[in-house]
């Protein structure tokens, strides 16, 4: 309620500052055609002009900066830590160094002069924001698209672990830089919102009741009867987890290689810390099926 309060305010102020810089317009267009009958005021109108221009730009410009950092408040700051403080300082230092540039610009100074006396400084500024621009603004779209939330189960495949190796976490805390996320074996990790959001393909884990469910391939090598082997694969479901009143995997049939049978099986668990122990008893009970069916082959 309280943003909201804000935000309102912030629209108001930014219609005030709209108001005054028409006003401030209309003065020096009023100036500008007395001018032309008492020469004395055209000395004036210059200025008149500039201050106009500084005013206009100044009064909107902080008006539409406190409106942004409202809008980042009200998307970010329930996920975020003291790391966010630092983030929202550079982002209204950013947008006030340009606002005055705008001004010098507007009155005639020009911004590059400026540039030039803190080269060097100019080029450590923009190394660092080249850096950290991205990771900012991922985080913004990340917190602000509600695509991923506090809680979620994710399923993180990248070119930077390996594309073929999916890392299973549970999300604990958006951040404006880092996401912290849970492991299945109970670590917590920082992973860079630039890399969730550009490198990175992120599945969510769908439910069933308060069930999470993955998908995973199982490859069997195809020298059984594909009847024999699903018949026992069925058989070792009912024994293994219907008998201990566990949620039973599905699977079908999704391939067929040259020398091996694809499975897609799915399971179920509650919660990121069961996913290894699940997947590795899914994948056991698949060997044993097999084994069971070569046995039954040669007897």
């Amino acid at each position: 309620m309280q943003q909201k309060t804000n935000l309102g305010n912030s629209e108001r102020m930014l219609l005030a500052a709209i108001a005054i810089s028409t006003v401030l317009y209309i003065v020096y267009f009023a100036a500008d055609y007395l001018s032309r009958s008492f020469t004395e005021l055209s000395l004036y109108v210059p200025y008149l002009y500039y201050l106009f221009v500084a005013i206009a730009i100044i009064s909107i410009g902080y008006s539409l900066v406190k409106m942004l950092t409202l809008f980042i408040d009200r998307t970010l700051y329930r996920h975020t830590g003291s790391e966010y403080a630092i983030v929202k300082f550079a982002l209204q230092a950013i947008l006030y160094i340009l606002i005055i540039v705008f001004v010098l610009s507007a009155i005639g100074v020009s911004p590059s002069d400026i540039i030039v006396e803190g080269a060097i400084g100019g080029v450590v500024i923009g190394l660092a924001l080249q850096t950290i621009t991205p990771i900012i603004l991922s985080g913004i779209l990340i917190s602000s698209s509600r695509a991923v939330s506090v809680g979620d189960i994710m399923a993180l495949e990248s070119w930077v672990w390996g594309a073929n190796t999916p890392i299973f976490c549970k999300i604990k805390k958006i951040g404006a830089i880092y996401t912290e996320v849970y492991l299945p074996n109970g670590t917590i990790k920082r992973i860079p919102n630039s890399v969730i959001l550009g490198n990175t393909i992120s599945t969510k884990l769908s439910s069933r009741g308060n069930l999470h469910r993955y998908t995973t391939r199982v490859p069997i090598k195809n020298d059984v009867k594909i009847e024999l082997l699903e018949s026992i694969i069925k058989k070792n479901i009912e024994k293994n987890y219907k008998s201990a009143n566990l949620p039973m995997p599905d699977f079908n049939l999704s391939q067929l290689g040259e020398s091996t049978y694809i499975y897609d099986a799915t399971f179920y668990f509650a919660d990121v810390y069961d996913i290894s122990k699940e997947m590795s008893a899914l994948l056991k009970m698949f060997d044993i099926s097999y084994d069971e069916a070569k046995k039954a082959k040669t007897s």
